[in-house]
């Protein structure tokens, strides 16, 4: 059981760290683009990304 617990939370920690680098260094000036074209701003700040 703790096995198992502990294996799902190291897998939660890994998806979201390579969502957020993936999201905030690959594909930023996509992201940007988008918001600029719905005449928003992109909010930029990494604790929006790790949220």
């Amino acid at each position: 059981m703790k096995k198992g617990i502990v294996a799902v939370l190291v897998s939660t920690l890994w998806i979201s760290l390579s969502e957020f680098l993936r999201n905030e260094f690959l594909f930023k000036h996509i992201w940007t683009d988008h918001y600029t074209s719905l005449s928003l701003i992109f909010p930029s700040e990494p604790i929006n990304g790790m949220i």
